[in-house]
C-alpha cells in the first residue's frame, strides 16, 4: 500500500511545480523578476495574517485572507509605481510594510495559537507531505484556474512587456493588464507557498525562468518539464532520506543550471 504521506507530497509538488514552471517562464519573459524576488516578505506576511485571522474566525478561509492581504501589498507597490516613484522605492516601502506585519503576526501566531511555532515554520519552509488529501481537489481546481487564466492572457502579457506603447495605441488598457499580471504572479506565489512553503516557492518560481533563458527553442515546455521533474525527484528523495524538500529542490535546480552553463 502506498504511504498517504508520499501521495500528498507527490500531488502537492506536482501542482506547485506546474504553476511555478509556467509563472517562472512568464516572469522571465515579462522582466518581472523584481516582483518575484522581493515578494518573499509579502508572501510570509500574507500567510501569517491568513493563519491568525482564520484561527479567530473559523468561518473565514485562511487562503482568502492571505490572497486579499497579498493583493493589498501589490496594490501599494503598483500604485507607488504609477505615481512616479522608482521601482526600488516602491518595492522597498512595500517590503518594509510587509516585514513589519510579518514580524508582528509571527509573534502573535507563535504566542496565541496552538502549534503556532510549527505553523510559522511551515509557512517558511513548507511540508508538502502534510497537505490533507481532502484539500487536494480544491488546490487542483485552483491550479487549473490559474493555468487557464495565464494561458488565456499569455500573449497579451508578452506583447505589453516588449512593446507597451504600440499595445496602448492599438488596444488600450496596458496599465490594467500590467496590474493583472502583477496580481497573478502574487496569487500564484501564495498558491505555491500553501503547497510547499515560502522559501521553496521562491526556488520554484525563479529557476524555471533562469533555465528557460539558457534554452533557445521551446523554452517554455523545457522549463515546465524541468520544474515538474525536479520537484517530483526532490519529493521522492526527501521522503526516502529525510532531507527537506526545499533544500533538495535548490540543489537539483542549481546543479542543472550550472551544468547548462558549463555545457554552453
Amino acid at each position: 500500500m502506498v504511504d498517504p504521506l508520499l501521495v500528498s507530497g507527490l500531488l502537492s509538488a506536482s501542482l506547485a511545480s506546474i504553476v511555478a514552471g509556467l509563472v517562472g517562464v512568464l516572469i522571465n519573459y515579462t522582466k518581472t523578476q523584481f516582483l518575484a524576488i522581493e515578494s518573499l516578505h509579502m508572501i510570509i506576511a500574507a500567510s501569517l495574517v491568513g493563519g491568525l485571522v482564520a484561527w479567530y474566525y473559523r468561518a473565514v478561509p485562511s487562503e482568502l485572507v492571505s490572497l486579499i492581504t497579498m493583493a493589498l501589498f501589490i496594490f501599494i507597490a503598483v500604485l507607488m509605481l504609477e505615481k512616479g516613484f522608482s521601482q526600488d522605492t516602491s518595492m522597498g516601502f512595500t517590503i518594509a510594510v510587509a516585514s513589519m506585519i510579518a514580524s508582528l503576526f509571527s509573534y502573535y501566531v507563535a504566542l496565541l495559537t496552538p502549534g503556532g511555532v510549527s505553523y510559522v515554520y511551515t509557512v517558511l519552509f513548507g511540508n508538502p507531505f502534510l497537505i490533507p488529501l481532502s484539500s487536494i481537489v480544491a488546490y487542483l481546481l485552483t491550479g487549473v484556474l490559474l493555468v487557464l487564466v495565464l494561458l488565456f492572457l499569455w500573449r497579451v502579457f508578452i506583447y505589453i512587456a516588449f512593446d507597451p506603447e504600440t499595445f496602448e495605441i492599438l488596444r488600450g488598457g496596458a496599465r490594467i493588464y500590467r496590474w493583472i499580471l502583477y496580481m497573478l504572479i502574487a496569487f500564484s506565489a501564495i498558491y505555491i507557498t500553501r503547497l510547499v512553503g515560502a522559501i521553496p516557492a521562491h526556488i520554484a518560481l525563479m529557476m524555471p525562468g533562469i533555465i528557460a533563458s539558457r534554452v533557445e527553442q521551446r523554452s517554455s515546455y523545457i522549463a515546465i518539464t524541468f520544474s515538474f521533474l525536479s520537484s517530483i525527484t526532490s519529493i521522492i528523495i526527501s521522503y526516502q532520506v529525510g532531507i527537506p524538500y526545499g533544500a533538495l529542490l535548490g540543489i537539483i535546480s542549481i546543479s542543472l543550471y550550472l551544468l547548462l552553463l558549463v555545457r554552453r
